[in-house]
């Protein structure tokens, strides 16, 4: 019993520095660099382009239908998880969000700010978590299709991708991409501890 308490003490310490390293992402990378890299996070990069609204009000407006299907699909645990992801997130961009280090360069952003969204999204999904979103609705696609999380999390957030194209410049969406295939590479690579690709190596004694 004390064993099970350790554990998911541990899975909700994860949640929450996955978690705020996600909101760190979004604030220093992907929103100076007007990169909608898919998800609640990219819909809400475009309606601040757009309308101004604040990022972090808007992901947590999104976030409870979508913790409804947690509910429904995934179950209660996780659905009490994934309300802890989905509140350190937009919080994190809330308090952070006056910082005077962002980098806007969009090479640089989806490179860098893919490799810190994967690290934090790999960290909540160690912990059985989740941030919300459409990474929850990846994660329900795992769940029922065997997909790996990173190529549900790109399949999820390719849509979104596409959709931003129409409100940005082409470039920007294909950086968004760009910063998306990272973030899938790295969330593979967090939750295995190796790549995707092992190397056996055989030793003659």
């Amino acid at each position: 019993m004390r064993t099970f308490k350790k554990s998911l003490t541990f899975e909700y310490i994860q949640i929450i520095v996955g978690a705020a390293l996600v909101g760190l992402a979004f604030n220093i990378f992907l929103l100076p660099a007007r990169l909608a890299a898919g998800g609640v996070s990219g819909i809400s990069t475009i309606l601040y382009e757009v309308f101004q609204f604040n990022p972090a009000y808007v992901q947590w407006l999104i976030n409870i239908p979508l913790l409804i299907v947690g509910v429904v699909f995934i179950g209660r645990e996780f659905s009490v998880k994934t309300l802890v992801g989905t509140l350190f997130v937009p919080f994190t961009i809330w308090v952070t969000q006056g910082m005077d280090f962002k980098v806007d360069n969009p090479l640089l952003s989806a490179i860098y700010g893919g490799i810190m969204l994967g690290v934090g999204l790999g960290i909540v999904y160690r912990g059985n978590g989740s941030t919300g979103g459409t990474a929850l609705i990846a994660q329900v696609l795992k769940k029922f299709t065997g997909l790996s999380s990173g190529f549900s999390q790109l399949l999820v957030d390719g849509l979104v991708v596409a959709t931003s194209a129409f409100v940005f410049n082409f470039e920007l969406a294909l950086y968004a991409l760009m910063s998306i295939y990272v973030t899938s590479k790295v969330i593979d690579f967090v939750q295995l501890q190796t790549s995707p690709t092992k190397l056996i190596l055989i030793r003659r004694y």
